[in-house]
C-alpha cells in the first residue's frame, strides 16, 4: 500500500530577478507544472503537475513584467524620498515629536522635489532651447539679432512654454492614472481577505494594520497636493518667462531667462529640509544589540536630491556643448549658457569619480585580497582525479572567502549608505558656501576653471550615469542586474505615503493576494488544511507583510519557513519601525505551535549569502536560526527518489551557491517534510 502523503499544503513565494515559472518548484518546463489561481497584471499561483500539494506564488511580473521599467528610474528620486518617510526610529527610540517632524520634513520635500523637475524642464525647453538657441539659429552673417529677437525668440518662447506644459502634464497625468488605477483595483480570485477603505495614514501606522497598503482617500489628497505644486510652478516659470522676454525685455541679447534662480531657491530649501532631517538623526537612540540606522530618513532624502541635482547639472551642460556645437553658426552667433544650475558640475563630477575609484579599489581588494575568515572549513581537498570528492581545493576556498567578504560588506550597509550620503551632503553645502554670491538674489559663482577636467568631465559622466542605471536593469550582467533588482525591489516595495510620483509599488497587489492563497487554503476551501509557507529573499518580506496582520487564529495552523531572508539584515536595518525585533517576535508568536521541537518559523541562512541571515540577531539558537554549510559538504540524501530536477542535493565541493539554490539543501527539505507531517491532523 503506497504511504499516504500529509494533507498539509505547501506553498512558495520567490525572491527578486522578475517572474521564476516553473524553477521555483523545481522545474524547467512549463509542462511540468499547472495555472490553479491567476492574479491581475501577471501574477499567478503555479502547482506541480504531479503533486498539486506543492505551489508557488509568481508575483515576478509585477516588477519586470512591462518594457517600461526601466524609465522608471527617472521617477527613482521620488522613490527614494517617499522611502525616506518610511524609515524613522520605532517608537520608543526617539521623541514622538522626533517621528512626527520627520514625516513633515519628507512631505515638504517630497513637493520640492517636484518643484525641482518642473523648473529643470523649463530650463531645459524654455530657457536654453526655446530663448537661448532659438536665437543662435536666427544668427546670420550681417543680420540684426534685434529682429531675429522679434521672431524666432518669440516664437521659440511660446513653443518652449508649450513643451513644458507638455511635460508637467504628463508627469501629472502618469501619477494620476497610476493612482485612478490604485483605487480602482479590482480583487482578484487570489485575494480572500477584502480590503478596507482605509483610513488617513497616522502616526502609529503599523505593518500589522489591515488596511496598511491601501488608504485610496488620504494618497488622493496628496496626488492633488502635488498636482497644486506643479501647476504653481508652471505658472511662476510662465510669469518670469513672460516678464522677462516679452514685457521687459531688456537689451536684446539678454542671455537667460533666470529659470535657474527658480531652481536655486527650491535647491536652498532643499538643502535647509534635509540639514533638519540629519539633526533629528542625533535625538534616536539604539537600544542594546541593536544595528538600524539612526539617519535612514536624511541619506534617502540625500541621495534623492543628490542625484537629481548631479544629474540635472550635467545633462544641462552637455546640451550647452552640444548646441553650441550643431549646427554651426557664424562666429558672431551668441554662445547658449548656464545659469547657476551648472556651477557645481565640477563638484559632482568630482564626487562621481571619487566613489567609482573607491568602488574599483573595494572591488580589487575583494576579487585579489579578501581577508574574510573561513576557519570552520578545515576539509582539504586529498582525492585524486576519478575519486569521491572529499573536501575544499585552493581555487574554491578564496571563492568562499570572496563571498564571504561581500557579505560582511552588505551586513555593513548602512555604515556605507551613511558615508556616501554624508560625504555628499558635505560636499554640497561646502561648496555652495564658498561660491555663493550675496547681491539683491544670491548666486553662485562658477569654477575658477570651466575647463577643468572634472567640470568637462562631469558633462559627461553624470548624464551617462542615468543612461547606465538604465540599461543596468535593461541588459546588466547576472550579479550587477541581481544588485539592482534587489535594491529596486525594496524600493517600490513601500506605499506612496510621501510621494504619488514614486514607482507604484507591487506590495499593494502582491500582499493582499498572498493573503487570498494563504486563508483559501487554512479557511476557505472544501477541506481546509494546514500550510508551510517557504519564501526566498524578498518574498520573505511579502510573507511578512501578509501574515503581520493576521491573527493568532488564523495562523495558528500556518509555518513559516524563510531562507536568504532580508528581514532581519536590510529591512530592520533601514526600516525599524516596521520590521525591528518586536514586530518579528510577534509574528513568531502567533504562528502554529509544532510538537517534537519543532517551531512554527524556521530560518536558513549562509554565511556566503549578502542579502540574507539571522531573523532572529538576539535570541537566535539553531531551532531558529540554522546556518547551512557553502559550500555543501554532501552527501546526497535523495539520490534514486522523486525529487523534482532542480531540487535535487547539490554536489557536494563544488561550487558557492550564495543567495541562490537553497532547495537543493537537505537540511531544507527534511524540515518541510517534518512539518507537513507534524500539521497534518491525520
Amino acid at each position: 500500500m503506497p504511504e499516504r502523503r500529509p494533507r498539509t499544503q505547501e506553498l512558495r513565494v520567490h525572491g527578486v530577478g522578475g517572474s521564476h515559472g516553473p524553477r521555483m518548484l523545481g522545474f524547467d518546463s512549463p509542462h511540468d507544472v499547472v495555472i490553479v489561481g491567476e492574479g491581475i497584471g501577471g501574477t499567478a499561483v503555479l502547482a506541480r503537475r504531479g503533486d498539486p500539494s506543492v505551489e508557488s506564488y509568481d508575483w515576478g511580473d509585477l516588477t519586470s513584467g512591462t518594457g517600461s521599467k526601466p524609465f522608471w528610474v527617472f521617477l527613482l528620486p521620488f522613490t527614494l524620498i517617499n522611502l525616506a518617510g518610511w524609515m524613522h526610529p520605532p517608537e520608543g527610540s526617539a521623541p514622538g515629536w522626533v517621528i512626527g517632524a520627520i514625516r513633515k520634513l519628507v512631505h515638504v520635500l517630497s513637493a520640492l522635489l517636484t518643484a525641482t523637475y518642473v523648473f529643470t524642464f523649463g530650463i531645459i525647453l524654455v530657457d536654453l532651447t526655446a530663448w537661448q538657441w532659438s536665437r543662435r539659429l536666427a544668427a546670420k552673417e550681417g543680420a540684426s539679432v534685434a529682429l531675429a529677437l522679434a521672431t524666432e525668440q518669440k516664437v521659440g518662447v511660446v513653443l518652449g512654454l508649450l513643451a513644458l506644459l507638455g511635460v508637467v502634464v504628463a508627469l501629472v497625468y502618469t501619477a494620476g492614472a497610476s493612482q485612478l488605477a490604485f483605487e480602482k483595483q479590482k480583487l482578484s480570485s487570489l485575494q480572500g481577505m477584502g480590503r478596507p477603505e482605509g483610513e488617513p495614514w497616522g502616526v502609529t501606522e503599523r505593518l500589522d494594520s489591515q488596511g496598511f497598503f491601501f488608504h485610496p482617500k488620504a494618497a488622493r489628497i496628496r496626488f492633488r497636493i502635488h498636482l497644486a505644486v506643479a501647476g504653481a510652478c508652471y505658472v511662476m516659470v510662465v510669469a518670469l518667462v513672460i516678464y522677462r522676454a516679452f514685457i521687459d525685455p531688456g537689451e536684446p541679447l539678454r542671455k537667460t531667462l533666470a529659470i535657474g534662480d527658480l531652481q536655486s531657491v527650491v535647491s536652498g530649501l532643499a538643502y535647509l529640509g534635509v540639514m533638519a532631517l540629519w539633526a533629528t538623526s542625533l535625538f534616536a537612540k539604539r537600544k542594546p544589540g541593536e544595528r538600524w540606522t539612526r539617519s535612514g530618513p536624511a541619506i534617502a532624502a540625500t541621495l534623492g536630491f543628490g542625484l537629481v541635482n548631479a544629474v540635472v547639472s550635467g545633462t544641462i551642460l552637455l546640451l550647452i556643448k552640444q548646441l553650441n556645437n550643431w549646427p554651426n553658426r557664424p562666429r558672431t552667433a551668441p554662445l547658449l549658457t548656464g545659469g547657476p544650475e551648472v556651477n557645481l558640475v565640477d563638484v559632482w563630477g568630482g564626487l562621481a569619480v571619487g566613489f567609482a575609484v573607491a568602488a574599483l579599489a573595494l572591488g580589487v581588494v575583494v576579487i585579489f585580497f579578501p581577508r574574510a575568515r573561513i576557519d570552520d572549513i578545515t576539509d582539504d581537498r586529498t582525492s585524486g582525479p576519478g575519486c569521491r570528492i572529499d573536501g575544499l581545493p585552493a581555487s574554491l576556498r578564496k571563492s568562499v572567502t570572496r563571498s564571504r567578504y561581500f557579505s560582511i560588506l552588505a551586513r555593513h550597509g548602512g555604515l556605507i549608505a551613511f558615508l556616501i550620503a554624508f560625504s555628499i551632503y558635505v560636499f554640497g553645502v561646502v561648496s555652495v558656501s564658498v561660491r555663493v554670491h550675496w547681491t539683491w538674489f544670491p548666486g553662485l559663482d562658477p569654477p575658477g576653471n570651466t575647463n577643468s577636467l572634472l567640470y568637462q568631465a562631469g558633462a559627461y559622466a553624470l548624464p551617462a550615469l542615468a543612461l547606465l542605471v538604465v540599461q543596468l536593469v535593461r541588459k546588466g550582467r547576472k550579479g550587477a542586474r541581481t544588485f539592482a533588482s534587489t535594491l529596486w525591489d525594496v524600493f517600490t516595495f513601500w506605499p506612496r505615503r510621501f510621494s504619488p510620483l514614486a514607482v507604484r509599488p507591487y506590495s499593494e497587489r502582491a500582499v493582499p493576494e498572498l493573503q487570498g492563497r494563504i486563508l483559501h487554503h487554512t479557511r476557505d476551501r472544501e477541506e481546509p488544511c494546514p500550510l508551510v509557507l517557504g519564501v526566498h529573499s524578498q518574498g520573505s518580506v511579502l510573507a511578512f507583510a501578509a501574515l503581520s496582520p493576521m491573527t493568532a487564529e488564523q495562523l495558528q495552523r500556518v509555518a513559516l519557513m524563510t531562507y536568504g531572508c532580508p528581514v532581519s539584515t536590510i529591512y530592520s536595518m533601514f526600516f525599524p519601525a516596521y520590521f525591528g525585533p518586536e514586530q518579528v517576535a510577534a509574528l513568531r508568536d502567533k504562528l502554529a505551535q509544532l510538537p517534537e521541537g519543532l517551531t512554527g518559523w524556521r530560518n536558513f541562512y549562509r554565511l556566503t549569502d549578502p542579502i540574507g541571515g539571522p531573523v532572529f540577531p538576539l535570541t537566535s539558537t539553531p531551532e531558529l536560526d540554522t546556518r547551512v554549510d557553502d559550500p555543501f559538504r554532501g552527501p546526497a540524501t535523495d539520490i534514486g527518489d522523486g525529487t523534482p530536477p532542480l531540487e535535487r542535493d547539490a554536489p557536494p565541493w563544488v561550487r558557492v551557491a550564495g543567495h541562490s539554490h537553497y532547495m537543493q539543501e537537505p537540511a531544507l527539505k527534511e524540515w518541510v517534510t517534518k512539518v507537513r507531517r507534524a500539521l497534518d491532523p491525520a
